[in-house]
């Protein structure tokens, strides 16, 4: 994808604890459905919750205000800056990577499939930080994609020089 040049777009998360969300995500899915939003309990996530978004997809809205926040962790929304409950990819994130993570959750939900990209934050003004990020889509009644489920994981440079450090596991 064009939009993410430089980023790398794995099959699967190196991360362990975005290891664990996927894990946990196809255990969820069964007979070729997609998970529920019901099926997931938060109590089961608690090892990654920090890291973890949820978000609203509305296909019939324009690409802009598609993906909206419902869920927004605090890890994520201490790295952010505040918490993005509610807002959409083009309130929380500069133009260019908000275009982009609309173009890649868009596919998402046309492909029905996780999707994984990670490397080094470009916005925020964040350059030093590596993130690495899941989203995993859910399914509606009608078996409409109609939720992503997230979380991101950052690496921060280790004071020590030595392996760098994660916000969470």
């Amino acid at each position: 994808m064009e939009e993410y040049t430089g980023y790398d777009t794995p099959s699967e998360p190196s991360a362990p604890g975005l290891r664990k969300l996927l894990e946990y995500w196809q255990s969820k899915c069964c007979n070729g459905r997609l998970p529920a939003r019901a099926d997931i309990d938060p109590a089961d996530l608690s090892f990654i919750l920090p890291n973890l978004f949820l978000m609203d997809v509305n296909m019939s809205e324009e690409p802009r205000n598609r993906f909206r926040f419902r869920l927004f962790g605090t890890e994520l929304a201490r790295v952010h800056g505040r918490d993005r409950t509610g807002k959409t990819f083009h309130e929380t994130l500069e133009e260019e990577p908000a275009d982009g993570s609309v173009t890649w959750a868009t596919r998402l939900v046309n492909e029905r499939i996780p999707l994984f990209v990670g490397g080094r934050v470009r916005y925020l003004r964040k350059e030093w930080l590596k993130f690495e990020n899941a989203m995993l889509p859910l399914q509606n009644e009608a078996g409409e994609v109609s939720m992503i489920l997230g979380a991101t994981i950052y690496t921060y440079p280790s004071a020590k020089g030595g392996a760098p450090e994660k916000s969470s596991s």
